[in-house]
């Protein structure tokens, strides 16, 4: 897995969903900022989910390959993490 930003992953294997697939995937539940602090919301991304294994769950798009979905860490979605980011 590789963090690209505050809420953006590349997983591994790839995901499939309909007939799409693909490794990049938008977490959806909330928004990261910009700038320094968005980096600070990159990096708590990092701590917490990088060596895990998550789920993929309900997935709602697929835009330019990129599937938004709600992304689960030990049956947690990782966007209560992020709740002051709503």
């Amino acid at each position: 897995m590789q963090i690209i930003d505050g809420n953006t992953i590349e997983v591994s294997p790839n995901w499939k969903w309909l007939a799409i697939s693909g490794y990049t995937v938008k977490i959806v539940g909330y928004r990261p900022p910009t700038g320094e602090f968005g980096d600070f919301v990159k990096a708590k991304l990092s701590i917490l989910i990088l060596g895990q294994t998550v789920e993929l769950k309900n997935p709602i798009s697929v835009n330019d390959n990129e599937l938004n979905c709600f992304v689960y860490l030990n049956n947690i979605n990782i966007s209560l993490f992020f709740s002051d980011l709503k």
